[in-house]
C-alpha cells in the first residue's frame, strides 16, 4: 500500500503467485475505502423511543471480553465495508 493524504494518489501493489506459474505483480489504483454505499430509512411510532445506537457495556449480561464502545446500525455496516447513510424519514401508523 502506498499510503498518501490524496485518496487519488493511493495505490496497492499486490504480487500474484502460486499454481506453478510466475510471480505477477500489480498494481491498483485506490477508489474507495468502502465496497458499496447503502442508504437506511427508519421509519418510527409517534411517541416511541427510537434506538439506534448503544453502548456495548450497557447491557449486563455480556461476555466479559466484549469491549466498551459506541455501536450504531451505521457502524456495523461501515466495518464490513459499506458506506452507510441513516436517515429518520417519518412516522409510521401507531395500533
Amino acid at each position: 500500500m502506498t499510503p498518501n493524504a490524496f485518496p487519488g494518489q493511493r495505490k496497492a501493489h499486490v504480487t500474484l503467485y502460486g499454481g506453478g506459474s510466475t510471480n505477477r505483480t500489480r498494481t491498483f489504483k485506490f477508489a474507495s475505502p468502502n465496497f458499496h454505499t447503502v442508504d437506511f430509512e427508519f421509519d418510527y411510532v409517534e411517541g416511541e423511543n427510537v434506538l439506534l445506537d448503544i453502548r456495548t457495556d450497557a447491557y449486563p449480561n455480556r461476555p466479559s471480553t466484549l469491549d466498551a464502545e459506541d455501536f450504531s446500525v451505521n457502524n456495523i455496516f461501515e466495518r464490513a465495508g459499506l458506506a452507510a447513510n441513516r436517515r429518520a424519514q417519518g412516522r409510521a401508523k401507531g395500533r
